[in-house]
């Protein structure tokens, strides 16, 4: 009995570890012109639970970076453009549809593409 417990124990850890798995393209969207946004569901939650998101973003030649993931069914993923920067925010819908910022980050696209970091 212990065994069945610990081989169950042992695959519902393995299989909730990948933060960041690549495994589930769920879809690519341009959002500005050359950059895209590479969405991975990285967990399934099915009927009973939400399903979580890796967000990256890309010009599919130089660089491709993880910016953020999305965990719960009420946080929203925003973008936003300044000349080379991109501005990534993470908000949480709340009470009567006001948002509360859980996140930000800025990444430079002269240094991505620069750097030519590859996730």
């Amino acid at each position: 009995m212990k065994t069945i417990i610990l081989f169950f124990f042992t695959t519902i850890l393995i299989g909730c570890s990948s933060k960041h798995s690549k495994e589930q393209h769920f879809g690519t969207y341009e959002v500005f012109k050359g950059l895209f946004w590479e969405v991975y569901e990285t967990y399934s939650g099915g009927v009973y639970a939400g399903s979580s998101y890796s967000y990256y973003l890309t010009d599919s030649i130089t660089f491709r970076t993880f910016v953020i993931s999305k965990n719960h069914d009420d946080e929203l993923i925003k973008r936003e453009f300044k000349n080379d920067t991109v501005f990534v925010f993470k908000v949480r819908n709340g009470y009567a549809l006001k948002e509360d910022t859980l996140e930000i980050k800025e990444f430079s696209l002269r240094q991505l593409i620069n750097n030519g970091h590859w996730d």
